[in-house]
């Protein structure tokens, strides 16, 4: 009898061991996104960016003075920043995760890769070729190298491996900051 309750305990308790991680997976905090969006160079300044490319690219909004241009800057930006925030959270699936991205981002060789990711980001914004932070690493120290061979083995870094979330841009958004500036939105 003292047998079988062991094996009950046990199986207990390795019940509970491989139904723990799942429990303890929490999605992660707006906190959490914002601060690996800043390890990888998607603050706000570059949702700001953005949006002010994006707009400016639309010959229907030459109709605007840049009063209004600005105005409408300002009001799409809030609305297309909470779609990359819900982006980021569906990429970064957990806490775990990005808590994982954020220890990787303070070592030698993640601040490395990641302030290549960086810098990737901010050519892409300006239009000029963005060299792969992969193409770098023969460049890092050893222990750099070490760094990042050890997190790519890791699961936080399947994150690369997904395409990135769409993120939908209501007409709505558009109709919203118009009547924010006080303008007439185009109709489509």
């Amino acid at each position: 009898m003292r047998i079988r309750i062991d094996k009950m305990a046990a199986l207990g308790v390795t019940t509970m061991l491989c139904i723990a991680p799942v429990a303890l997976a929490q999605t992660p905090t707006d906190a959490e996104i914002a601060q690996v969006r800043d390890l990888l160079g998607f603050g706000p300044a570059t949702t700001r960016a953005v949006v002010d490319g994006s707009f400016r690219q639309q010959p229907q909004f030459g109709k605007y003075d840049a009063k209004e241009q600005s105005c409408l800057i300002g009001a799409l930006t809030p609305e297309v920043d909470a779609e990359l925030r819900n982006a980021f959270k569906t990429l970064f699936a957990d806490s775990e995760t990005t808590g994982a991205w954020l220890r990787f981002g303070r070592t030698a060789g993640g601040d490395k890769f990641t302030g290549l990711m960086r810098a990737a980001v901010d050519a892409k914004l300006k239009g000029v070729a963005a060299p792969s932070p992969f193409s770098a690493i023969d460049q890092m120290s050893k222990a750099e190298q070490a760094d990042i061979s050890a997190f790519m083995q890791s699961p936080a870094a399947a994150v690369l491996k997904k395409d990135f979330p769409d993120m939908p841009m209501p007409e709505a958004f558009g109709k919203r900051a118009a009547q924010r500036c006080g303008i007439e939105w185009p109709e489509q």
